[in-house]
């Protein structure tokens, strides 16, 4: 499709992006991790643990309790010192808290070894913070769902936001988001709008690949538009999008590629093959992309997210339907917002991140729930699906067009 006539961009007179209410997310067991993981595993706390365990240990010591020392009530500070170290070495809730503070501080060493490499910094350091107001951030797919509220948000951080899309905005931009009506799927389409983009709000520092629809068919009753369709703006689009923009940032030396795929893209579910198997293409096409940009192109600079979410509340997946197990499933499966995607999104740009984001928590059992992990055994994985219904959680499913 053409490109909206620039007079017709929506800019909003308003400075301020309206946000999008945020619903409260109910308690579930990722709130439960992340506290767990700042008190009980954190570095900074378990050295403390070693502490308490000795203090405890030689509370006798301090109330000056003959029989509590070694040999006798000891006769000068150095005496009592050497004692109070022997009780609490011989204590076992000692050892099994410096066994315990050992190995949390092995995983942490470990962990901050894994992420220097990862995003090519110095051991211990970050890379550094985005600089907001200096970007320009391209969101396909960003009129509404998940796409709108990266644009809101980025837009809120004083960034210039370009969206493309064949629908209208489902919300007020402000001064910073300009919109192109475009079908992504089309590369003659793409290809002649990065040309205005770059001619009037500049050339893309961030490209987020939003966009996707789904058709929410069985094999059979699939059309040969449905998976054309599915393709075209899952897959394809990622190609052009990146063939329009990503030389740009090479030249520059500095950018960020975030491509949206799905925990389905890896697990596969009934009535949603083309949905899966375009999403398995974005997964392999990210990874294929990492390796060029750092054995061909050389831009190791250059940033790049893939995000696995679960089931997010967008219209794209209205009349999915999931056990309840009396409160537990959503306790431990919650199903996200599309703000919760767009804020972890953000959070890696700001953090200027390389690497996978898995939401929510439960959505890691995807690295051996695929058929291709073969880690467990085939009777187990189905076990687990029949418990959360996931092969039939789509016959109440409503067809919808976007993200």
């Amino acid at each position: 499709m053409d490109v909206r006539p620039s007079e017709r961009h929506r800019l909003a007179k308003s400075t301020e992006c309206k946000i999008f209410s945020r619903r409260r997310r109910k308690f579930c067991i990722d709130d439960v991790v992340s506290i767990t993981s700042k008190t009980l595993f954190s570095p900074g706390v378990t050295v403390l643990v070693p502490m308490v365990a000795a203090l405890c240990a030689t509370v006798p010591i301090i109330r000056w309790n003959t029989a509590s020392w070694p040999a006798g009530r000891p006769q000068n500070a150095m005496a009592g010192l050497t004692g109070f170290a022997q009780i609490a070495l011989e204590s076992r809730g000692l050892k099994l808290s410096l066994l315990y503070a050992v190995g949390i501080l092995t995983a942490s060493l470990y962990s901050q070894l894994t992420y220097a490499y990862e995003q090519n910094v110095k051991p211990f350091r970050r890379p550094a913070p985005l600089k907001w107001e200096d970007e320009i951030i391209v969101v396909t797919g960003g009129c509404n769902g998940i796409g709108s509220c990266i644009a809101l948000k980025a837009a809120e951080r004083r960034a210039k936001v370009v969206v493309l899309d064949v629908s209208e905005p489902n919300f007020q931009a402000g001064e910073r988001i300009v919109t192109y009506k475009c079908d992504v799927s089309d590369r003659n389409a793409v290809m002649k709008v990065a040309l205005r983009v770059c001619q009037e709000v500049g050339a893309p520092t961030i490209i987020v690949n939003n966009a996707g629809v789904m058709t929410g068919k069985l094999i059979l009753d699939l059309e040969e538009k449905d998976v054309v369709r599915t393709f075209g703006v899952n897959v394809i689009s990622h190609f052009w999008v990146l063939q329009a923009f990503l030389p740009g940032m090479i030249a520059a030396g500095r950018g960020h590629i975030v491509n949206i795929a799905s925990l389905l893209g890896i697990t596969g579910n009934a009535q949603l093959a083309d949905y899966c198997a375009s999403k398995a293409a974005v997964i392999t096409m990210h990874d294929s992309l990492n390796f060029e940009l750092k054995t061909h192109y050389h831009s190791s600079e250059i940033r790049t997210t893939l995000v696995l979410p679960s089931h997010v509340q967008t219209g794209l997946f209205s009349g999915i339907r999931f056990p309840s197990w009396g409160g537990l499933f959503p306790f431990i499966a919650p199903s996200l917002e599309p703000e919760d995607v767009a804020e972890a999104i953000i959070l890696k740009l700001d953090k200027r991140e390389n690497g996978t984001l898995r939401l929510p928590l439960y959505s890691h059992l995807g690295r051996i729930m695929g058929l291709a992990a073969e880690i467990i055994p085939g009777w187990t994985r189905d076990l687990a699906r029949w418990a959360v219904q996931s092969d039939t959680a789509m016959e109440q499913y409503r067809v919808k067009e976007t993200r």
